[in-house]
């Protein structure tokens, strides 16, 4: 797993949380044929919680790891559509100086002219 490919923003996260997933599987599979290992009784009641600890950590790294990339999927969408946005402002505001000079040079030909 390498860490600057979860780092840059062109990456496809579901491409990085799929070997994450993986890697992941490999180790639960490593850990259960360790498991699988224990004799009853070989081991404390301790051994056996600070085991079960260590089954839970790359679990909990996997799970930080999926909310970090969601972040910044969500971020990198945000700043997207904050492009989009300011592109239309732009727009929006150019046709409305063209609107407003259009109204003036219309009213100022629909104005007649006063004679005293």
């Amino acid at each position: 797993m390498e860490l600057l490919s979860i780092l840059d923003w062109k990456i496809d996260s579901s491409d990085v949380m799929k070997t994450i997933y993986e890697s992941n599987d490999k180790q639960m599979a490593h850990v259960k044929t360790l498991s699988g290992q224990i004799e009853p009784g070989e081991f404390t009641r301790k051994d056996l919680i600070f085991f079960a600890y260590l089954q839970l950590i790359p679990l909990l790294l996997t799970a930080n790891i999926h909310a970090s990339l969601r972040t910044t999927d969500l971020l990198t969408q945000i700043q997207t559509l904050n492009i989009r946005l300011e592109w239309l402002t732009k727009w929006l505001i150019g046709l409305t100086i063209a609107l407003i000079v259009l109204t003036v040079g219309l009213l100022v030909d629909a104005t007649p002219l006063r004679k005293h």
